[in-house]
């Protein structure tokens, strides 16, 4: 009928100006933004956590290459520790981009704002993106706390991302930035433990806890060995 094709008619047009201002505009999308939110912080594993966050930023905005780099000091307990190593991108870079150096333009960048967009007519664009590497676009940087940084690419545009459309991120990449912090944090007791646990089992005198009525709860290697018992019956 003709009320049904002007519905459909109606549903159509719409649906193309939704899709037409998702492109000009990726980041106005508040269902999509609360779908990602989502995809971060789910998993304790640092490069499990980034993969799925990237991947659906990836995928739902057509960006052509989005990274996470975390900045070494975050995760190296060392007075050298300088610049950032990317862990992850979409899709995977071959072969994987150079680490961000510790007086890289983008942490300079970083370090006076949270974030810029640049376009390939900008001065700063080559140093930020490989120009050989992706087509014509524009490319954002975002500041992940003190933790690292978050880019992403965008083929088939001639200006860069404006403040208005960059702010929108904050909350999300906020939410992102914390679950980065917690999977760091979870990484560095697994260290230690891991770090005691082999001087307990490789000291070369005998450690054990026990509790007040004289119940083994743990010992180690050599105090088995001097004992003459298997732990198990210890324990």
């Amino acid at each position: 009928s003709d009320e049904a094709r002007t519905s459909a008619l109606m549903c159509a047009i719409l649906r193309a100006v939704v899709e037409r201002r998702n492109r000009s505009d990726p980041f106005n999308d508040p269902v999509s933004l609360y779908r990602l939110a989502m995809e971060s912080g789910t998993s304790l594993d640092l490069i499990q956590n980034c993969k799925r966050f990237l991947r659906f930023l990836q995928k739902r905005w057509g960006f052509v290459h989005v990274s996470a780099w975390i900045k070494r000091s975050a995760t190296r307990h060392t007075l050298n520790a300088a610049g950032a190593t990317q862990v992850c991108s979409f899709p995977p870079s071959r072969p994987p981009e150079a680490g961000i150096a510790p007086d890289s333009i983008i942490l300079k960048r970083l370090s006076d704002a949270p974030w810029f967009s640049l376009s390939r007519g900008d001065d700063d664009f080559e140093a930020v993106a490989d120009p050989f590497r992706y087509p014509p676009g524009v490319i954002a940087v975002f500041a992940l706390g003190r933790i690292g940084v978050l880019k992403v690419y965008q083929a088939g545009r001639d200006q860069p991302f404006n403040e208005t459309e960059l702010s929108r991120l904050k909350t999300l990449l906020e939410r992102f930035t914390h679950s980065l912090a917690v999977c760091i944090a979870y990484e560095q007791v697994r260290h230690s433990e891991r770090r005691y646990r082999s001087m307990f089992e490789d000291s070369k005198v005998a450690v054990f806890m026990s509790t007040p009525a004289g119940r083994f709860l743990e010992v180690n290697r050599f105090g088995t060995e001097r004992r003459g018992y298997d732990r198990t019956d210890l324990l």
